[in-house]
């Protein structure tokens, strides 16, 4: 995958498709894109954008299923409203694996025809834009915390353009523990709460990923007293 022009963070990597695909129709004709080529890139387009906002919309679904879970045993209010399954449209048809490495090659072949121009490349943003390096060596998430309703900790974060973050958490007993992969802000720590009346600190760090991999730096360490209920 040709990294100058394609974004590493998913949500960018939807709108360049999207955009991709959209202006593929009017150049396709000028740089010998073949119909079938075009086709799938449309259909490719489609089907990552319809998976993404599913992928999406199911993990705020999945928080919001948890956090009803855990009201329903160990609550303490008296009426509880069941989160609402997502309503989703039907899907697409599925095009082969690989569609960002095809719409990729498809790019490289129009850079190099003769006939081709950097505004041409802009408007399909196959040329790379100015903008400002990331620093990975200084690079890493804010973490805040509050305690939400059902006396949970939520870790708040912003994605900074990044695929997600991961979670790690310590307990008192001084190890980190492995708690979740986050792909869209923010993350509710759902893992039992201390006996009735007790306290315990809790400890959490991030760190960003991009590509399923970690990227930059483990975040500032960030406490919170959790009391049981």
């Amino acid at each position: 995958m040709n990294k100058s022009f394609i974004p590493r963070a998913e949500s960018k990597k939807v709108s360049w498709i999207q955009n991709f695909s959209s202006k593929l129709q009017t150049y396709a004709a000028k740089y010998g894109i073949s119909a079938a080529d075009l086709a799938d890139i449309i259909a490719g387009a489609a089907a990552y954008v319809y998976w993404i906002d599913y992928a999406n919309k199911q993990n705020e679904y999945s928080k919001k299923l948890n956090s009803f879970k855990i009201d329903l045993a160990n609550g303490t209010t008296g009426t509880l409203t069941a989160p609402v399954a997502p309503i989703v449209a039907v899907a697409p048809t599925l095009p082969a694996a690989g569609v960002f490495k095809r719409a990729s090659a498809i790019a490289v072949t129009i850079k190099g025809k003769s006939i081709y121009t950097k505004n041409d490349g802009l408007d399909m943003g196959i040329e790379a834009t100015p903008g400002t390096a990331i620093d990975i060596s200084t690079l890493k998430p804010v973490l805040s915390l509050r305690i939400i309703t059902d006396g949970h900790p939520e870790i708040v974060w912003t994605k900074g353009g990044h695929d997600g973050i991961e979670i790690q958490v310590d307990k008192g007993n001084g190890t980190w523990q492995f708690l979740g992969v986050d792909l869209k802000p923010n993350y509710t720590d759902n893992s039992a709460l201390p006996e009735t009346g007790k306290t315990e600190l809790r400890r959490y760090r991030a760190i960003y990923i991009e590509d399923e991999s970690h990227i930059g730096l483990w975040s500032d360490v960030v406490e919170i007293a959790v009391i049981g209920l």
